[in-house]
């Protein structure tokens, strides 16, 4: 588990607040995509875009 934290602090400080709130982890109150794309000035498809990015980025760094 401490190596996902680690991988999640490197991610991008929007990829960080995205999926935080997206799945409610790390400090983030847990949000609906709605209330993401508000608070990020997106579209609620930019943040479902920019969600799965983050996650790619996520699966590969633990990869590596």
């Amino acid at each position: 588990m401490e190596c996902l934290r680690e991988a999640f602090l490197r991610l991008s400080k929007k990829e960080q607040d995205i999926l935080g709130r997206y799945f409610g982890v790390y400090g983030f109150p847990k949000a609906d995509l709605r209330e993401i794309a508000v608070r990020n000035r997106m579209k609620e498809s930019g943040v479902e875009k920019a969600k799965d990015q983050a996650l790619k980025h996520l699966r590969d760094q633990y990869r590596d």
